[in-house]
């Protein structure tokens, strides 16, 4: 199991999309959306 241990929680349509997900202003960082991703698709990203 994956745990976010510390998850955004900004509004994602207020985020500036990028070609990695969103950038968080807030965070200052890039936020992925895995809502929509299947496992494989999430591991693959996090590797």
């Amino acid at each position: 199991m994956i745990s976010i241990s510390k998850p955004c929680r900004e509004k994602w349509d207020a985020m500036a999309p990028t070609a990695a997900g969103r950038y968080c202003a807030s965070c200052q960082e890039t936020v992925a959306d895995f809502t929509r991703m299947s496992d494989a698709e999430i591991l693959t990203y996090l590797r």
